[in-house]
């Protein structure tokens, strides 16, 4: 199968697991509604604006946790599972639903149907830009990526999924026009180093 599966951090499930029964209202209910289904736990990935500079952007993306897609009779969640330190083993860090979680499990089956065929085996992960609001699967194999974006149109979330070859230069683009910050006293030099004095 082209689309691969992740272990996930040690501890992870069960950290989840334990998580999720804790929130129930009673034995047979979880905060979703139903008994949780949790899918293969997929990596995420931030990247900065910075980073946007970069011959290979995607090279600097930052791996800072796991999501775990969840299932349940009422809305689709995604879990926020991190790995603590050495020995501590996983950390629950909540359950996110809404928007995102719909849309990243139908980017998932998009894909799934998408790259069927295709020779290379691909590694999903979750990329997001805070700073430009963006958020897309990531179908990474080798020296290919595909990526489906997730928050595209207006109000966010509203254009259909698509699989695309490239999402670094729209980015560019995106960054290029967002606002500069100013000095709060346009003209006033700066001391050394640059900062604004404080009080």
């Amino acid at each position: 199968m082209p689309i691969k599966s992740h272990v996930g951090p040690a501890g992870g499930t069960t950290t989840l697991q334990r998580a999720l029964s804790a929130r129930r209202p009673h034995a047979a209910v979880t905060p979703l509604g139903g008994p949780p289904q949790a899918g293969a736990p997929i990596p995420v990935y931030h990247l900065g604006v910075a980073d946007l500079a970069n011959d290979a952007p995607l090279h600097r993306a930052a791996h800072t946790g796991w999501r775990y897609p969840v299932i349940g009779a009422l809305e689709p969640g995604l879990a926020d599972v991190r790995e603590a330190l050495p020995g501590q083993g996983a950390t629950f860090g909540g359950l996110q639903q809404g928007l995102i979680a719909r849309r990243l499990l139908q980017a998932s089956l998009l894909a799934e149907t998408a790259l069927a065929g295709a020779a290379d085996n691909y590694e999903p992960r979750l990329l997001e830009m805070p700073a430009l609001r963006f958020s897309a699967l990531w179908l990474h194999a080798g020296a290919d990526n595909r990526f489906v974006p997730l928050l595209e149109g207006r109000p966010p979330g509203t254009a259909p999924l698509a699989l695309l070859g490239d999402v670094i230069t729209d980015l560019r683009v995106r960054a290029a026009a967002r606002p500069r910050r100013h000095p709060a006293s346009p003209g006033a030099a700066l001391p050394a180093g640059g900062r604004t004095p404080t009080n």
